[in-house]
């Protein structure tokens, strides 16, 4: 279950932080530290060992967030991303009137720069992406403008178009590839970015924020990597499969049943067969998504 007080804070912002962190450790801890150097060996009574220190005496004060200096937009994103960071299940109703409150406040600017944001947000924390979804869908509701759910369809086209057409090498990862370590994480976040993209235009789709086409576009796309990847890389595509078939499978049914197998349940049933390309641990978790469909959608 999700936390109410959960806070989610940037990289950028943590690594701003930590350049300029400034502080000392306690006398007590000190010492505690020297007698395990002295001794070689950590004494049970000092275990775990809480480590104490006191900042330094500017440290707070140069890192308060100044916004005089900032334009009204860099106001804006950062009052939206803040609230966007916070967001969760439990605090969704809260955070929903925060932002719009800040969409009505900032009126100058667009609604385009707050689905650009979200877009963003849901793309690198696919675990929170139904609930970005919700509150893009409750966002656009409000305002009710088709200008910006056009935008949004635009901008979801030009992902797959940028992603699926012109980034085959995402497919070519291997673990033992020449790649130094971090050209490699820097390809593996990228595929992990672009497979959030899926995820996210599929939860849009609960919401009726995009068509039926744009999903299986998406989807069939994603079929064309699993079917092209090797056996070491294959398993994030699976769960980016998993992903979708328990985001919104049921939607997807429900809109097109007498198609729904040949378009997006097929691939699952093949996977959770080909013991040759698929390890035993991807194999179970389409199993039980599979037995969860038969179960529960057949039941319902």
């Amino acid at each position: 279950m999700e936390s109410a007080n959960i806070t989610r804070y940037p990289y950028e912002l943590i690594m701003r932080l930590s350049e300029s962190f400034d502080a000392v450790l306690d006398e007590e801890t000190i010492n505690t530290l020297l007698q395990i150097k002295r001794d070689n060996k950590f004494v049970k009574r000092n275990n775990p060992l809480r480590l104490k220190y006191k900042l330094g005496d500017g440290w707070r004060n140069d890192n308060k967030f100044d916004d005089t200096e900032l334009s009204n937009e860099e106001k804006y994103n950062s009052l939206i991303v803040s609230n966007l960071n916070k967001l969760t299940s439990n605090n969704y109703q809260n955070i929903l009137k925060e932002i719009l409150e800040t969409l009505e406040l900032y009126n100058i600017i667009k609604i385009n720069i707050f689905i650009d944001l979200i877009f963003e947000k849901a793309i690198d924390e696919q675990m929170y992406s139904n609930v970005y979804a919700k509150l893009l869908a409750d966002v656009l509701n409000i305002f009710n403008d088709k200008v910006y759910t056009t935008y949004l369809t635009d901008k979801c086209d030009k992902f797959y178009a940028d992603n699926i057409n012109n980034d085959k090498s995402l497919i070519e990862i291997k673990i033992d590839t020449d790649m130094n370590y971090d050209d490699l994480c820097k390809k593996f976040l990228e595929k992990a970015k672009f497979l959030g993209g899926f995820v996210l235009i599929s939860n849009l789709f609960n919401y009726n924020l995009v068509s039926y086409d744009i999903v299986l576009n998406y989807y069939n796309g994603l079929k064309e990597y699993v079917k092209n990847s090797p056996k070491d890389t294959i398993g994030i595509y699976i769960d980016t499969i998993i992903s979708i078939l328990i985001s919104c499978g049921k939607a997807l049914r429900k809109y097109n049943t007498g198609n729904f197998n040949i378009n997006f349940l097929n691939i699952a049933i093949e996977l959770s067969k080909d013991k040759e390309k698929v390890i035993p641990k991807y194999r179970f978790k389409i199993m039980d998504v599979l037995e969860l469909i038969h179960n529960n959608w057949e039941t319902n």
